[in-house]
């Protein structure tokens, strides 16, 4: 009898960066585990420190899901897959005909844009603000809210230890993802050496970061900033900071489960939504998107963020609004599919 197969299709770039590609590493390691063969399907031109993310053998399709069809039909008439997951920045009713016809097997669609047509069974929606949850007409069943959104499984462990929460703020993490396109982290880097320049700093960098000249010369030589890159402990540099800078993005809902207040710097608009959101839930503070912030924002929200029982509120809502189990409801999702 054929093993239960699952594909995954995911992207990584300079403007999709690395969070749908996570997110797909941590679903086929827990349908691994749950007795399911995965399968993982990447762009060929994501950079090699995105794809070594993966942490297994993967399937390269050229450049983009909607026009390498040769890929895709080639792979579905090789292979029988019980059920294909897409987690795309953006994916089109077309091309999911497409899949379908030529797979014949349901697919989900884990999505955060809504507002068309996807002729999918499920689709997954992460986002916090309900307004991306409208698909129209769409006959697929939707689970929608930031409770489906898929994080490393470890970080249950975060979520369950106290975050002490000092009276002043004396250590901080930037970490504005995987590509940070306008150079926040410089920005904020700069920000902080000239405001606050003993503060002990780690700037914690994604694979797609490319300010690289502009945040050394901005560090120097000084020894109480740490620049890091990848790194593979990365909730425990968040659990150690008193403060974090964050876009929008995964890294937002991370700072929130573990309980570590945020200064959030979107870089796309529902980046800033998603901000305001968490923001009328009680945690972070929300600042102007990252190509508009000015160093008079960056001491504005400074001063809101700096109070101790401000930071003890927002610590108490985000581990309250995040607990870190979208992964296993995601699972439960596509195994109840079978």
């Amino acid at each position: 009898m054929p093993e239960d197969r699952v594909l995954l299709v995911t992207e990584a770039n300079e403007q999709v960066a690395s969070g749908h590609l996570l997110e797909c590493a941590e679903l086929a390691r827990l349908l691994e585990n749950a007795g399911i063969r995965v399968d993982v399907a990447v762009n060929d031109d994501a950079c090699e420190a995105f794809k070594s993310r993966l942490g297994r053998a993967y399937l390269e399709y050229h450049e983009h899901v909607e026009k390498d069809f040769a890929f895709f039909t080639r792979l579905l008439h090789d292979v029988r897959y019980n059920i294909i997951v897409t987690n795309l920045r953006e994916v089109h009713d077309s091309w999911l005909g497409h899949l379908k016809d030529t797979c014949r097997c349901p697919v989900v669609c884990i999505d955060e844009w809504g507002h068309r047509q996807l002729g999918c069974d499920v689709i997954i929606n992460p986002m916090v603000d309900p307004y991306f949850w409208d698909y129209g007409g769409s006959t697929a069943k939707i689970y929608a809210g930031h409770e489906y959104l898929i994080l490393p499984e470890m970080i249950a462990k975060y979520h369950t230890r106290d975050k002490l929460i000092s009276e002043w703020i004396g250590r901080v993490c930037v970490s504005m993802g995987g590509v940070d396109k306008f150079g926040s982290t410089v920005k904020i880097t700069r920000w902080l050496v000239e405001n606050h320049p003993d503060m002990q700093v780690d700037v914690i960098l994604g694979g797609g970061f490319s300010h690289n000249e502009e945040l050394d010369a901005v560090i120097g030589g000084r020894d109480n900033i740490r620049r890091m890159q990848n790194v593979s402990d990365i909730y425990d540099h968040f659990e150690w900071a008193d403060l974090a800078f964050c876009a929008g993005g995964n890294t937002l809902h991370e700072l929130a489960c573990i309980g570590t207040p945020a200064l959030i710097v979107p870089t796309m608009d529902h980046e800033a939504s998603n901000g305001k959101r968490f923001e009328a839930m009680g945690f972070g503070i929300t600042l102007p998107k990252s190509e508009e912030l000015t160093d008079a924002d960056l001491s504005v929200g400074w001063g809101q963020i700096s109070d101790k029982e401000n930071r003890h509120g927002m610590m108490l809502a985000g581990k309250k609004a995040c607990t870190g189990d979208g992964g296993r409801r995601c699972v439960a999702i596509v195994m109840g599919m079978f």
